[in-house]
């Protein structure tokens, strides 16, 4: 019978990360899974996320873009293209102002971007 140092019961994003970071250790590793890979079953399964820098936090700014470096670093390990980014914008009366609560700045110094439209102005929050 074969041995494990860990075995990590899910394939999903979670349970596949944890298996990755358990092998980049140097242990072995056993994943369990109980669908067939690819199924649908679970809450990451299609082929399109949502991923933002757009956050209400400077804090959740600095995880997102920590999140996207790793991403990009398993791209280049697999030498496949994983998240592809097109932008976003946020709109509405009751949109949070990232100016107004100092994520734009925070953005714009670890990552060059931010803009705002031309024409709008800040949203002081609900009247």
């Amino acid at each position: 019978m074969e041995r494990f140092d860990v075995a990590v019961v899910g394939a999903g994003a979670a349970g596949s990360a944890a298996a990755r970071s358990i092998v980049e250790a140097g242990r072995s590793c056993v994943v369990l899974e109980r669908f067939p890979l690819g199924h649908a079953e679970g809450s990451s399964h299609g082929s399109a996320r949502i991923f933002r820098l757009a956050y209400h936090h400077p804090d959740y700014v600095r995880m997102a873009l920590h999140a996207r470096d790793a991403w990009r670093e398993l791209e280049s390990a697999s030498g496949t293209e994983l998240l592809t980014t097109t932008g976003g914008i946020d709109i509405g009366p009751l949109a949070v102002s990232l100016t107004r609560l100092g994520a734009d700045g925070w953005v714009r110094e670890r990552d060059g971007w931010f803009e705002r439209a031309a024409g709008t102005q800040e949203n002081a929050g609900p009247r």
